[in-house]
């Protein structure tokens, strides 16, 4: 599979996968990725148009390669070279055998998006790891690194070298959908174990709960896909994959050129009322989202004239502590407050201080503790 940057696996790459398929007669296949990843997930940009009601949520093509793989009377080995996250993992599961490059991590974040996973994820992941890491996983979006993988029986060996050529060796295998899934536990205890305001942890819950109780692998997945569909068309799932789209383009700006070198960080000073004073060739102020809600965003103030290599050196040092950077624009204040309102917001956009109303959700979702399922002050007063 070859999807740069990501390994994404699109509609496209389901359609290649699938046409690939039918025109080898060969007993053994072994599937790889390209690149870092096995697969990273879905086509996120379909995911979104689905959410935004712009295409009709159409992804049964993915269940249908899947049943493919695993009943298709070929043996299918995964070498998978990289990560492997939401359909990714599915399409793992799908296979008879699976060899995970060691270092790499497999999960299913969808509820992070409000969503669960839409593939048989929640019904072959009980089967393998078990009911309880299964609710574990798919309620909190949990990814597992390779270790963990091996021992709750999600991959079945961890390779250091090359896992393609470790694959060539390998003739045993099973089919996941044939394996027994059956736990005792506490459902309704589990069903309230998620984000408060959610409603994707219920139904990956649910779904689970179906792969226990239904009479067949099918008859799960029938309702495994009903709930995916609901969580596709639920306003909570638009606005936290807007809020995935928002936090890919912070950091852009017109007096940001692409590739410009970033300076190197002299020192970083704590002034106290949250602000760091960063020095990288000139000084560039730094203020944290407060304490009491993660203080997992960072507003960089830019000046008129700064150089681009102090704003680069600023956004990289943020990075590099592990949190968000939202750009602040001249002015002597700052954008994120508690209570920062959608009319607050237009007018720090309209001053040109915010530079984009994303960011000011990202802004206060990430840093204010805004609900994420509401997408932002921004985003839900745009859909009022």
């Amino acid at each position: 599979m070859m999807n740069p940057p990501v390994n994404a696996l699109s509609r496209s790459l389901a359609e290649a996968l699938r046409e690939a398929w039918a025109q080898t007669d060969a007993e053994r296949v072994i599937l790889t990725g390209s690149g870092k990843m096995f697969v990273a997930g879905a086509d996120i940009r379909e995911i979104e148009k689905i959410t935004k009601r712009e295409i009709l949520p159409e992804l049964g093509y993915l269940n249908e390669l899947l049943n493919l793989i695993e009943r298709g009377g070929k043996q299918v080995v995964m070498a998978m070279n990289g990560g492997a996250l939401g359909i990714g993992l599915e399409l793992a599961m799908a296979g008879h055998y699976r060899i995970l490059k060691a270092g790499a991590s497999v999960g299913l974040p969808e509820v992070k998006l409000g969503l669960i996973p839409g593939a048989g994820g929640t019904q072959r992941l009980p089967r393998l790891a078990g009911v309880e890491a299964a609710l574990r996983m798919c309620v909190s979006g949990e990814v597992v690194g390779a270790e963990a993988a091996l021992q709750l029986g999600i991959v079945d060996e961890l390779c250091d070298g090359d896992v393609v050529e470790r694959a060539l060796a390998v003739t045993q295998g099973r089919r996941t959908d044939l394996l027994l899934c059956a736990g005792d536990v506490d459902w309704d205890k589990w069903s309230a174990s998620g984000k408060k305001g959610q409603r994707a942890p219920e139904r990956a819950v649910a779904a689970i709960q179906a792969a226990v109780q239904s009479a067949s692998f099918d008859a799960g997945l029938a309702v495994e896909e009903r709930l995916f569909c609901e969580a596709l068309l639920d306003e909570q799932a638009r606005a936290m994959v807007h809020l995935f789209f928002a936090e890919r383009e912070l950091g852009k700006a017109a007096f940001l050129p692409k590739g410009v070198v970033a300076a190197e960080v002299e020192s970083a000073t704590d002034v106290g009322d949250d602000l760091i004073e960063l020095h990288a060739g000139g000084v560039c102020q730094l203020k944290v989202s407060p304490a009491e809600f993660g203080a997992n965003v960072v507003e960089v103030k830019w000046e008129q004239g700064m150089q681009p290599e102090l704003l680069a050196a600023a956004l990289g040092y943020v990075k590099r502590l592990g949190k968000l950077a939202v750009i602040c624009v001249g002015g002597e204040g700052w954008l994120g407050k508690p209570g920062l309102d959608a009319m607050d917001g237009k007018r720090l956009v309209a001053q040109g201080m915010a530079l984009r109303a994303g960011d000011l959700d990202v802004l206060m979702v990430r840093g204010y503790g805004y609900p994420e399922e509401l997408g932002g002050p921004m985003h839900a007063a745009a859909k009022e």
